[in-house]
């Protein structure tokens, strides 16, 4: 795994925290930007050719499509 890739999984593992906070306090508007903002890095982890499958559980990318 080279660095780029371990920046983006530590940004993605960084923004699905603080999504998941938001959803527990119920910030809609954070739930947004936190949302869009792991559609944006794992978009752009997909453009590198990085599998990004794994990266996520199936219910924190749910909650990526829902808010964005």
């Amino acid at each position: 795994m080279n660095s780029f890739e371990v920046t983006l999984r530590e940004q993605v593992e960084e923004s699905r925290a603080r999504l998941e906070s938001a959803v527990r306090h119920d910030e809609s508007a954070e739930v947004h930007r936190h949302s869009a903002r792991l559609a944006d890095l794992l978009d752009r982890a997909s453009s590198h050719g990085f599998d990004t499958t794994k990266w996520l559980d199936p219910s924190a990318l749910a909650q990526v499509r829902d808010a964005t």
